[in-house]
């Protein structure tokens, strides 16, 4: 998957889309689809070019859920989720409203070690068996 088919798919179909492409993370910015294309799928479509185009690269796919463009937050989050987003909190913001594809492998494996390490020492007599599958 390249930009230009990403951005071509985009202009064909009357999307207005924002996409800042970085060498390690790419940033959605805004994608907008005209009311006669709405329920189609295309939007859903521009984002799976665009998760293929950050799989490829090994790099993530962020952005920043706003209701300025009129659908509801919730609602937003909702569909990124259904995605594959996942809310995180960017270093320096206090919005709660970060979502990202794709982050860092290596951070969640490394999570995940850290994570385990952690409950594994909480174990106990008691609670032994949970940790036996682990």
């Amino acid at each position: 998957m390249t930009k230009d088919e990403i951005i071509t798919f985009a202009k064909e179909n009357h999307i207005k889309l924002s996409v800042t492409w970085w060498d390690e993370e790419v940033w959605l910015n805004r994608i907008i689809l005209p009311k006669a294309k709405r329920g189609q799928g295309l939007g859903g479509k521009v984002i799976r070019m665009l998760k293929q185009y950050v799989d490829e690269k090994g790099i993530p796919l962020k952005l920043l859920a706003d209701s300025c463009y009129g659908t509801e937050l919730q609602k937003l989050k909702s569909i990124y989720q259904s995605l594959g987003f996942v809310s995180y909190k960017e270093k320096g913001s206090k919005s709660e409203n970060y979502m990202a594809y794709n982050l860092d492998r290596d951070w969640q494996i490394k999570f995940h070690k850290v994570l385990y390490t952690y409950m594994k020492g909480l174990a106990n007599e008691q609670n032994k068996h949970i940790f036996r599958r682990l």
